[in-house]
């Protein structure tokens, strides 16, 4: 009896450790672009450059462009600091405390600038913050001034909250 006791712990271990292992995404080597299965492949996370929106986050066109190339950058626990190659390694995707807007700052020891990716349906990828936690994902907002801008919003079955890297 004890040695069917012992096998069954060691099934659960395995089994749990294998879950804990698949429980989130991996990130990208190198530079990627990154889409959503809402606005589909023909528009990239980008920054915006210049203006009264300067550092903010929404999908463009995709182009051959810095600001669309997307880098992560390992942090303590599992967790990212995401940039692009135009903004580079100082300033980190953060998010603003007060409407949970996505824009970039100078990187610190800040919770927003901590991002995990946790696994989605079709190879996809949802990303939350340290802040906020793992009920909070970005997504797209679709219409309105802010149309295609991304934020914090409560996760969900939401594809604006599915994520693709394309390399």
């Amino acid at each position: 009896m004890p040695s069917i006791t012992r096998r069954t712990l060691g099934v659960t271990t395995v089994a749990l450790s294998l879950f804990a292992l698949a429980a989130y995404a991996q990130a990208p080597d190198g530079p990627t672009r990154l889409t959503t299965e809402f606005r589909g492949p023909g528009l990239c996370l980008d920054v915006v450059n210049g203006g009264p929106r300067n550092h903010q986050a929404w999908l463009d066109n995709c182009q051959d462009v810095t600001g669309q190339s997307w880098v992560f950058q390992p942090a303590p626990g599992g967790m990212y600091r995401i940039h692009t190659e135009f903004t580079g390694p100082n300033k980190c995707l953060d998010i603003n405390p007060s409407d949970n807007r996505a824009e970039f700052r100078d990187c610190g020891n800040f919770t927003g600038q901590l991002w995990r990716l946790a696994p989605g349906p079709n190879g996809t990828a949802r990303l939350t913050t340290q802040f906020r936690g793992p009920n909070m994902c970005l997504d797209v907002v679709n219409g309105g001034p802010r149309n295609n801008f991304v934020e914090l919003r409560p996760c969900g079955n939401f594809t604006g909250q599915m994520w693709h890297s394309n390399p």
